[in-house]
């Protein structure tokens, strides 16, 4: 449908395409999810079969896994995989594990690739149809702030709901020691007393770059590693209420 999508594609593929990048895995999954949010996306796998880079599709799976659990139930009404001029949802059981193993970019490789394989004018594409603060070009964290502001533009048009994003899962081994929160290198967390036993978790969704930082440091094992979370909003959240007498409750 001619204005009613837009579509992504590798340059190996040669049927039409609003965005073209020389893989599709360099296209981080926040940025999808901020197409999404305006249009129906379709994405372009059909050269994906023919394509010696399987580490990179095995890539693409991980980044269309956290859309799909960032958009939730809109997942197969926002997000079509084009395969032969075919429209396809992803299976379920359609995974990288399924493929011979190899090894897989890290994030931080895939998103280094974004800055040096994308180019200019994606990059440049991307801020027309989805417009930056000042602050969100130098604060590390482009494609969050870029889909943290779309769902702020959209938030008095849009029906209210939650979002899935991979954030730290505190247990009731967290005893409010602040230690987190100091050595986040986004200052996504923030604790915040309400009486003598009785702390509040905040965390800043979009800030998080789920580097796993703060579970590694923590002493006290109060942090079980990231999962999914359902949030409001990529503003501040109250996400867990800690009582260092030994109970918590999310």
């Amino acid at each position: 449908e001619a204005g009613q999508s837009i579509v992504f594609a590798c340059r190996e593929d040669e049927q039409a395409a609003d965005i073209r990048v020389r893989c599709l895995a360099t296209l981080p999954w926040e940025y999808l999810a901020a197409c999404a949010l305006q249009k129906k996306i379709a994405i372009r796998i059909a050269s994906c079969a023919e394509c010696d880079r399987m580490a990179w599709r095995a890539s693409l799976d991980e980044h269309l896994e956290a859309l799909r659990a960032f958009l939730g139930e809109d997942y197969p009404s926002r997000v079509i995989l084009l395969d032969d001029d075919k429209e396809k949802k992803l299976p379920d059981d359609q995974s990288a594990a399924a493929e011979p193993a190899q090894k897989k970019m890290t994030r931080r490789g895939l998103f280094s690739a974004v800055g040096q394989r994308l180019g200019k004018q994606v990059l440049l594409e991307a801020e027309r149809r989805l417009p930056l603060t000042e602050s969100g070009r130098e604060d590390g964290l482009r494609y969050r702030r870029l889909l943290a502001d779309e769902l702020q533009r959209q938030s008095g048009t849009e029906p209210r709901r939650a979002y899935g994003l991979s954030l730290p899962r505190f247990t009731v081994n967290c005893n409010a020691c602040g230690i987190c929160e100091k050595i986040c290198p986004r200052k996504a967390i923030r604790f915040k007393q309400e009486n003598e036993h009785v702390f509040m978790i905040y965390m800043t969704p979009w800030k998080c770059s789920a580097c796993g930082l703060c579970e590694k440091l923590c002493l006290s094992g109060g942090i079980s590693g990231m999962h999914t979370v359902s949030v409001p909003r990529m503003s501040e959240v109250a996400l867990v209420r800690i009582n260092r007498t030994g109970d918590s409750n999310d």
